[in-house]
């Protein structure tokens, strides 16, 4: 876990994961414990030994436990966390000269990497989702934290890895009536070269840790709904279908515009007008037609007008009084009732068992790359008409039964939020309705998508299972390059403009 040299003598000293009185993992440790404002220091060394075992037995033996510790700590008490620099290493006087420079590496740390830590915006959500969970949850959330938060930067950084059985031992001992020494107590035990060696961790750390976010959204969305991963396997193939979406370029602001423009032309019948009332302060406008005002305000047109013999208007009625006033500017709106309505899309993957296999060329399993694809067409439409004016249904089929109610579990847990708000609907593909309809299938397109608009199986049918993706719009079908996300971002945009047509 230390840096050193390959000599015997110096593995001796430096512990490499042994946790004695002058190993530079303990007395790192306790350093740390001391200079944190609050809190028992016993405690503390307690805490980030019990966060480092999960870490360690996690595989990232390399990561010193000071840095756990500090990592650690930060993210329960977010900006509340107090560090007080190098002023407990004054305490070691024996060793001036070693202190000195423990004293320079450690502000010099917490200068580059704990105080930007502490203002990070994917720290920020860390510590507030932390916060957020239950107690017994916590420190479960804590330790699964750091192992995502340090996995990227230990390999690289070129630390020693640790004993994570002698990490155990020494755990046991702390909660036994054999304490962990006081900080003050270790530090004193402290030997000049294992207070070198602390210096090279910081300075190691300082240099792979600073100026880098410590959380992707995949991390951030996993320590949300720890408690709902029913296992390791679903947490890492969330994760992977996660990080797939969120690796796709945003779209571009032309596209945007177009859908928003034709986001507001769905007709619908009068009958139907209040399914999905329009208007409000966002869309209200001093501009627009006669058919487009609000009913309390048409209510006054040929009210009070005054009219000669032969029945002609002599003078304004109320509706132009009030038109005149200004009032319009708040009773007018662009969107007609008879053109806006909830919009419905449906998403159906075929075939799912047959999906899970991976192309050479395609960064992940096809089923994976075809559920992120789906996910971000529902956020992207979401984004741009509006999450309460869209209804998603997403419909998973296959042969193998065990295996669809697998990927239709994973998509239940990734949208669990839009499923309770009703906002996404998890059907069958035998009820999925016609309308809105987009099919991410490892057939080719029908002979069916080839007829007049209304008489095909899909506003778009998208042939999944290689390297390029033939995406059939009933017009101009279309061959893409997945291998990349730009390929993945042409077939998400592909799916929106038909989703808008």
């Amino acid at each position: 876990m230390t840096v050193g040299s390959d000599d015997a003598d110096d593995a001796d000293v430096e512990g490499a994961g042994v946790l004695d009185a002058t190993s530079p993992e303990a007395i790192a440790a306790a350093l740390t414990c001391a200079v944190v404002d609050g809190g028992s220091d016993d405690d503390r060394v307690v805490t980030a030994l019990r966060w480092g075992v999960d870490v360690w037995g996690a595989g990232l033996d390399a990561a010193p436990l000071w840095l756990i510790h500090d990592l650690g700590y930060a993210l329960l008490r977010g900006r509340a966390a107090r560090f007080k620099g190098g002023r407990a290493v004054s305490g070691l006087a024996v060793f001036d000269d070693d202190a000195a420079l423990l004293r320079a590496a450690r502000l010099a740390y917490e200068d580059r990497v704990v105080a930007p830590w502490l203002a990070e915006p994917s720290f920020v959500a860390a510590h507030v989702i932390v916060a957020g969970l239950p107690a017994p949850l916590r420190d479960r959330a804590v330790a699964h934290a750091l192992t995502l938060a340090l996995e990227r930067v230990v390999v690289g950084v070129g630390l020693r890895a640790g004993n994570v059985a002698r990490l155990r031992a020494a755990l046991e001992r702390s909660s036994g009536p054999e304490r962990v020494a006081d900080a003050v107590t270790l530090a004193r035990r402290a030997t000049p070269r294992a207070l070198a060696a602390v210096v090279q961790q910081l300075e190691r750390v300082r240099g792979a840790l600073g100026g880098q976010p410590l959380f992707l959204e995949e991390d951030l969305w996993e320590l949300a709904h720890l408690q709902d991963l029913p296992g390791e396997g679903a947490r890492l193939a969330l994760r992977t279908v996660h990080a797939t979406m969120a690796r796709l370029p945003p779209p571009t602001p032309g596209l945007v515009a177009r859908l928003r423009r034709r986001a507001r032309d769905v007709a619908v019948d009068e009958a139907t007008v209040d399914v999905f009332p329009a208007g409000g302060f966002d869309a209200m406008s001093t501009r627009g037609t006669f058919e487009n005002l609000v009913r309390s305000e048409v209510a006054y047109v040929g009210e009070g007008r005054v009219t000669d013999a032969r029945g002609l208007p002599t003078g304004p009625d109320l509706f132009d009084l009030r038109y005149v006033e200004g009032e319009l500017l708040y009773y007018t709106r662009d969107e007609s009732p008879l053109f806006e309505q909830r919009r419905a899309l449906t998403l159906i993957v075929e075939h799912t068992d047959t999906l899970r296999h991976k192309v050479a060329a395609l960064p992940a399993q096809t089923i994976v790359l075809a559920l992120a694809v789906c996910l971000r067409v529902h956020r992207d439409l979401a984004d741009v008409v509006g999450a309460a004016a869209l209804q998603t249904a997403f419909a998973l089929g296959g042969d193998d039964p065990a295996v669809v109610d697998e990927e239709r579990a994973l998509l239940a847990t990734s949208l669990r939020a839009d499923v309770a708000h009703r906002r996404v609907a998890l059907i069958e593909p035998a009820t999925a309705p016609l309308r809105g309809r987009v099919v991410l299938s490892p057939r080719p397109p029908p002979t069916a998508m080839r007829e007049a608009p209304r008489q095909r199986p899909a506003r778009l049918w998208v042939q999944v299972g290689g390297a390029q993706w033939l995406v059939d719009d009933g017009d101009e079908p279309a061959l893409v390059d997945v291998s990349t996300g730009v390929g993945l971002r042409d077939v998400v945009d592909r799916i929106l403009i038909a989703a808008t047509r």
